[in-house]
């Protein structure tokens, strides 16, 4: 039953040690929450950069699409992707930060995946406890991190896939 004010700018350990975290940027409160929230529902561009590893991919919602859910077209390649609407806010988000552990890679492209797009292995690098993937798909690259047991090739045509609610619209 004792609060402390605990300074840092180690990512990881304040969000292994907190019940709640600020997260400020240039002397401004940019996100007050839960580490879960911090990690999963980022408000912001800085935060969703600053606290873990995204993939930040501009464009616009373009349209509802059911059950909460909206479509966002992304500006580089015409990519309609389905995502959770939960912030939509008048269709006004025009970035989409998409955690790079939330990303599938499927080595075949024979299932019917939620948001299942096109790409190839750029780059493979080793981290013990997980694989970093660098993948090239129509839009730019992306940073994918999947266990070490889901070891892909370098230059290997994939699937990519990744749950509508993994993906988090951020304000404009």
């Amino acid at each position: 039953d004792i609060t402390a004010l605990y300074v840092t700018h180690d990512q990881e350990e304040a969000l292994a040690i907190s019940d709640r975290v600020i997260v400020m940027n240039a002397g401004h409160i940019e996100q007050i929450g839960t580490p879960e929230a911090m990690y999963n529902r980022p408000e912001s561009r800085f935060v969703a950069d600053f606290v873990g590893a995204a993939n930040l991919i501009p464009g616009r919602v373009i349209e509802p699409d059911g059950d909460d859910l909206v479509r966002f077209r992304t500006d580089v390649g015409g990519i309609v992707l389905r995502v959770a609407g939960g912030n939509a806010e008048n269709s006004t988000a025009t970035m989409l930060a998409l955690r790079s552990a939330y990303i599938t890679l499927h080595a075949d492209a024979g299932r019917n995946l939620p948001n299942a797009i096109a790409g190839s292995i750029h780059r493979r690098m080793f981290h013990g406890d997980f694989i970093q993937y660098v993948v090239d798909w129509p839009a730019g690259q992306l940073i994918v991190r999947r266990p070490p047991t889901e070891m892909l090739e370098e230059g290997g045509a994939v699937t990519l896939s990744f749950a509508p609610g993994n993906a988090v619209l951020l304000r404009a």
